[in-house]
């Protein structure tokens, strides 16, 4: 059986020549901080935006000087990439996560150590089975661009490899170590494609070095062999927990890549790329999401067995409180000024952007909103990834069925209309399942989102239409931020207590 216990942080870790290689230097920083979210909610920002900014730059660069055209190419291959990673490596990744940190603030390294191995040699066999995949799935449909099929085979094996070291850092707790080859990732990649650009490269293979990065990357820091045996029944627990895992991203996140490849086919490449364009715009918000819930899933998964339930509803009412204030704040204003946005970023040829923003940011609220309470269901048991993963595939299926009856008739807004009611679903159940389990104060809450959110999107609507002047939508903007601030200033009460005390602990 697979324990938690909460420890206290060492006083004398040991260094990395006493640990005895990579897997044991990040071993011994998780048991030194198993609850400080502090510095290691810092670390994973880094870690995430640095992958997430390479992205966003990659797809400036290739929309900008290749056109919606090619955009829509290349993030075709990426969503095949990150659709394909979602059936192992992604998984894999999340359990790394779980039982390595389960196994530190057991107090067990060694054993930390060879569930890294377990899950180190299968995530390899995985990789070449998940390419076999994107070429056989390919020769089948009767794909015929190579070049796209090729690179989304590249970007498989570079993105799922990444995605499980990123699972095993956070899982270990070496966050440093993480974020800095995260920034010297990103800068290589998306220079290696800025090169491949100015060179007058107008093909999907501009965005190979991205991939190339990635897997140096995941060598470089790849975790030893270990030599010890998991028992069966851990690997039993390990096995069903990857088998929900994969059944919820795959519903969840992998119907967000599903639209991609769905807004492909029913409105064409130019179409996928406005899509990826506004996708683009959206990413450091998801990114912010993806911190803060790799941040939680080990403290959480130490705390449902070490700690109350007070402790646990402490600690999601604190992350659900600040993400709301942060993302609805930044969701309103991008809202407002979906327009001028779109104009500044892509320019004229994205016509279509600005209104397939406002889906995406209605879904990328309640989706990031939601993350702590997830995350509080995916940390706690199987039984809780069980339910998030029916939660997703519940919200994937709706979505399914919507565009099934809106796309024959109404195209690409049955597309976006599809997307949104899919991830709405997938943010809102988790989210009514954790309040109504943990007894949360909530209500007031999440009336003052959908408020701010409903006034956000009638002042876009009326600037789409011309009603005023460009200059005061950017007034609009602010005074809609000023006004939600003053709602929530609790929030931003408990933002400070959480930030506050560390910076002033780093300038002494």
């Amino acid at each position: 059986m697979w324990t938690v216990a909460a420890t206290e942080p060492s006083s004398n870790p040991p260094s990395d020549d006493e640990a005895g290689g990579a897997v044991r230097s990040r071993v011994s920083y998780l048991g030194r901080a198993d609850h400080d979210l502090g510095t290691k909610s810092a670390l994973a920002i880094v870690t995430k935006v640095s992958p997430g900014l390479a992205t966003l730059t990659t797809n400036l660069l290739v929309g900008r000087l290749g056109g919606a055209h090619l955009l829509g190419l290349t993030q075709t291959a990426i969503s095949t990439a990150a659709l394909t990673s979602l059936a192992y490596p992604g998984p894999a990744a999340s359990a790394a996560s779980r039982f390595v940190a389960a196994s530190v603030a057991a107090g067990d390294p060694e054993k930390a150590r060879v569930v890294a191995s377990y899950l180190a040699r299968r995530v390899v066999f995985a990789i070449v089975c998940l390419i076999g995949l994107v070429i056989g799935s390919s020769f089948l449909a009767g794909v015929d661009n190579t070049t796209v099929v090729v690179v989304s085979s590249v970007m498989t094996a570079g993105l799922s490899a990444r995605i499980f070291v990123e699972g095993l850092h956070f899982g270990g707790g070496e966050g440093r170590r993480l974020a800095v080859g995260s920034l010297a990732v990103a800068a290589a990649g998306t220079a290696g494609s800025a090169i491949l650009l100015l060179l007058g490269n107008r093909t999907p293979w501009v965005i190979v070095p991205v991939a190339v990065a990635n897997v140096i990357f995941a060598v470089v820091t790849w975790p030893p062999r270990a030599s010890g045996v998991l028992k069966r029944g851990e690997r039993r627990a390990i096995r069903h927990f990857m088998i929900i895992a994969a059944f919820g991203t795959l519903a969840s996140s992998g119907f967000v890549q599903l639209t991609t490849i769905v807004a492909n086919a029913s409105g064409g490449a130019s179409f996928a790329g406005e899509y990826a364009a506004a996708l683009t715009l959206t990413t450091p918000l998801a990114i912010l999401a993806t911190a803060i819930s790799a941040t939680l899933f080990p403290a959480l998964s130490a705390m449902h067995a070490g700690s109350t339930a007070d402790v646990v509803r402490h600690r999601v009412t604190e992350a659900s409180s600040i993400l709301t204030w942060l993302i609805a704040t930044a969701v309103c204003t991008m809202i407002i000024l979906a327009v001028p946005l779109v104009e500044f970023v892509w320019g004229s040829p994205y016509s279509n952007t600005w209104w397939i923003l406002q889906f995406l940011l209605i879904g990328t609220l309640a989706t990031t909103v939601a993350v702590p309470s997830v995350t509080a269901l995916t940390s706690s048991s199987n039984k809780g990834m069980l339910i998030s993963a029916g939660t997703s595939f519940f919200g994937a299926l709706i979505g399914a069925i919507t565009w099934l009856v809106l796309i024959p008739t109404a195209g690409e807004r049955g597309v976006m209309i599809g997307c949104v009611v899919a991830t709405v679903l997938t943010g809102l159940l988790p989210y009514v399942i954790v309040w109504r389990h943990y007894r949360m104060r909530w209500a007031r809450s999440t009336i003052e989102v959908v408020g701010i959110v409903a006034l956000s999107i009638g002042l876009g609507v009326l600037a789409r239409e011309g009603l005023w002047n460009g200059f005061l939508a950017p007034v609009l903007a602010l005074a809609v931020i000023v006004a939600w601030t003053v709602i929530r200033y609790r929030d931003v009460r408990r933002a400070w207590t959480v930030i506050g005390p560390r910076l002033k602990r780093k300038k002494t």
